[in-house]
């Protein structure tokens, strides 16, 4: 619901940083790949962290979207009676000299970031119904959005501009025409163009059983998500190559995986069955540990497996071209042989 603070998301940015380069405070170490390359969707050459920003800015506009949807509900009603504009047509309109700065930032939260449009606001279109509520010169209901951009020479003249799509339909375009339509005599060109409304009009089919709605045209449901505006950040595993990547699957389920976790604890005797998640893993992991003898070992073992797998997924990423095998990625945790043998490690552990 808030802005994402500029400081706030620049500290962000610097944990993420220091997480994935391995840097602390103390400490830093140097970022290989730019910031932008790694916000860059991996099916794109990038490693697909997410925009915090531009997340930050689609959770914002949501709200935009649902003032437009849920005209019935009493916040809905409170935003609208404080900071509305009391017009007729269905598009959203507010006075924002008069706003809060909260509401302000809802707003303008989509100017420019629309997938492949200047904004979110331009994704909006208008699903005729009656066409009662619709107006014909504001509301976006056409393909070439709304009207009165689009002409603005005539709307100006216009008598009637806040005129609803079925009353132009039911008036038999007499709301159109000259001189019922206009202020003034329309000119030659001015003609012409009125000649394309007309047009646009001869196509419209109002269905009575159905209200006007919204409909979001990057979906072929018409619903608004977050996720269908952020670049596509989803990918396959970096191991399998074949499901789609996840926590669960990435550190338990992929099958490459779970080699090394089945080949790992039979170095320590012990039977290794994958659980579902990661919230399952931890006690699992906890109720394992009592079989073993060095237990100290075996718990700092585990957030270990966790930090290697993941360090490989992204060598994996950044290095597509190299020769993956569970082999070698066996022969990198030889170490951990050690601990089963009985040799002696010293390691910090504390319940």
């Amino acid at each position: 619901m808030f802005k994402l603070p500029a400081a706030v998301r620049k500290r962000l940015v610097r944990i993420q940083r220091e997480f994935l380069w391995g840097g602390t405070v103390q400490r830093k170490r140097i970022n290989l790949v730019a910031w932008d390359k790694v916000l860059t969707p991996k099916i794109h050459g990038g490693l697909g962290v997410e925009d915090l920003s531009l997340k930050n800015r689609c959770l914002l506009y949501k709200w935009f979207w649902r003032y437009s949807m849920e005209e019935e509900h009493l916040w809905r009603q409170l935003i609208y009676a404080k900071y509305g504009l009391h017009t007729q047509a269905m598009s959203p309109s507010f006075n924002l000299a008069k706003a809060s700065p909260l509401w302000r930032h809802v707003v303008r939260s989509g100017e420019g970031i629309g997938p492949g449009t200047g904004s979110l606001q331009s994704g909006m279109t208008l699903q005729l119904g009656r066409g009662d509520r619709a107006s014909f010169w504001i509301d976006p209901w056409s393909t070439l959005g709304c009207l009165r951009v689009c002409f603005p020479r005539l709307f100006r003249v216009s008598s009637f501009p806040h005129a609803t799509i079925a009353e132009v339909k039911l008036a038999g375009y007499l709301l159109l025409s000259v001189p019922t339509g206009w202020v003034r005599s329309l000119y030659r060109w001015e003609e012409e163009i009125c000649g394309q409304l007309l047009e646009l009009l001869e196509v419209v089919v109002l269905d009575p059983a159905r209200p006007d709605t919204w409909s979001w045209v990057h979906d072929g449901h018409g619903q608004f998500s977050v996720r269908g505006v952020l670049p596509d950040v989803e990918s396959l595993c970096p191991f399998c190559e074949s499901l789609a990547e996840d926590v669960a699957h990435l550190f338990l389920l992929c099958p490459r995986i779970v080699q090394i976790w089945q080949r790992m604890c039979r170095w320590w005797g012990v039977c290794w069955v994958s659980p579902g998640s990661m919230e399952s893993w931890i006690p699992y992991w906890l109720g394992l540990a009592g079989f073993c003898v060095m237990e100290q070992a075996w718990m700092t073992l585990g957030s270990s497996m966790l930090w290697s797998i993941w360090a490989l997924g992204w060598f994996k990423i950044l290095h597509p071209c190299f020769p993956y095998s569970t082999g070698a990625t066996l022969s990198s945790s030889e170490p951990f042989k050690s601990w089963s043998s009985g040799n002696s490690v010293t390691i910090a552990y504390s319940k």
